[in-house]
Parts: C-alpha cells; structure tokens; sequence
C-alpha cells in the first residue's frame, strides 16, 4: 500500500500535465472552429499564448449565477485578429460602480 501512494501521485501528475498540453491553441484554430468548440460544448479553454489561457463561455449559464457576468470576448484566432469567440466570465464587482 506504501508503494501505491507515490505511484498514484505520479500517475496523477503526468495526467494533470498531459491535460495542460492538450488545450488548443487559438492563435492555430479559425475563428469559426473556435467558436463552434464554443457554442457546441457550452464553454472551451484555449491557449491563448505562451503560458497563457482562457475559458471562453456561450453565455451566462456557464457563470456563475451571483457573482460573476458573462462579457463579450475577442480575441486573437489564425484567420483573425480579432474573432469574437463568444463569451468569458468576469466578476461582477470589476463592473460596479462607486456611486
């Protein structure tokens, strides 16, 4: 059982970095298969550079229900600049106002 534990661990980790590695690269995807992955599973995480990524939704579903607001997200695709993927989740606080 002491051999399982670390085997687990390991198994774990490879499967964690082999998911990282897996996310498409938007700046390789078209602005149409990009938003069809979209629009087709509810939301997709995208690299969106070197060592960044995003989770692009459909819509305010995919947020969560109190605190976040679903906002229109462009962003960079093979074929275009500036493709409106669909939407990304931001808090609703980045949108209140000090009044």
């Amino acid at each position: 059982m002491r051999r399982a534990a670390p085997i687990a661990a390991c198994v774990i980790s490879a499967l964690t970095i082999a998911a990282a590695d897996a996310r498409t690269d938007l700046r390789a995807t078209t602005c149409a298969a990009a938003r069809e992955t979209v629009f087709q599973s509810g939301s997709a995480i995208f690299t969106t550079g070197e060592k960044t990524y995003e989770r692009f939704v459909e819509g305010q579903l995919q947020c969560q229900p109190f605190d976040e607001i679903a906002v229109p997200a462009i962003a960079a695709t093979l074929d275009n600049p500036q493709c409106w993927i669909g939407y990304i989740c931001r808090n609703r606080s980045e949108f209140k106002s000090d009044d």
